[in-house]
């Protein structure tokens, strides 16, 4: 039976009306306040992998994007070029960072499994190739994760002993580990690279993402090369 938060966001989700505008307004507001928490991408951690449902799920990963989202442009312990009157407090602790990227490997390791498509519907896809690319300008360019393309090399370029591409099941599978790696990418392009919201705020966070772009041409993508021909 779902708790006070699972029923939050599914009545955050209701568009069938079996909520009144009162219950769906008080929903709302208590996620935004769950949002506001430190300890909110904890929860959204857990409850991903617990939660029997998609809502939950989707929204539990949008919340993480969020969050890692904020911290790239909040953080200045690893850019002392980019100095900035912000006092913001970083949100995570270095036991955290190390459990964000347990945490992503994880997800992304799941993609190792059969019938990748029923395990994870293409929007839960899409919200998880943004929290993997949001991870990797956290951490990758710091340093603190140097290996992160690499780590997913291993899991989205192999696949599991006994299968055959000549399987019509074997080979929608490596063809949707070419997809979410290909989205990953894009974006790392469209949310970070080519911000609007980096030129928005400014020089500094410009040469945030000009960091992170920079530490992507420097990655060799030849493992990826045979899910993509």
């Amino acid at each position: 039976m779902a708790d006070d938060f699972e029923r939050a966001v599914l009545v955050s989700f209701d568009n069938n009306n079996n909520n009144t505008n009162e219950e769906r307004t008080s929903a709302l507001q208590q996620l935004e306040q769950f949002v506001l928490s430190p300890e909110a991408w904890k929860v959204c951690v857990e409850r991903f992998e617990t939660s029997s449902s998609s809502e939950v799920k989707f929204w539990c990963l949008q919340t993480l994007a969020k969050k890692l989202r904020e911290e790239f442009f909040n953080e200045e312990e690893h850019f002392p070029s980019c100095s900035s009157s912000s006092s913001s407090p970083l949100r995570f602790t270095q036991e955290d960072r190390q459990m964000l990227r347990n945490t992503i490997e994880k997800y992304v390791a799941a993609f190792h499994c059969q019938n990748i498509n029923d395990v994870f519907p293409m929007y839960i896809q899409n919200k998880l190739a943004e929290c993997v690319a949001h991870a990797i300008t956290s951490e990758g360019p710091a340093k603190r994760w140097p290996n992160f393309f690499e780590n997913f090399a291993s899991v989205l370029v192999n696949t599991k002993a006994g299968n055959d591409d000549t399987n019509t099941n074997d080979i929608e599978d490596k063809k949707t580990r070419a997809g979410f790696f290909l989205r990953i990418l894009d974006c790392l392009d469209a949310d970070v690279i080519n911000s609007t919201d980096a030129l928005r705020k400014g020089d500094m966070y410009v040469r945030k993402s000009k960091r992170v772009k920079d530490t992507c041409e420097k990655i060799t993508y030849r493992p990826f090369c045979s899910i993509l021909f």
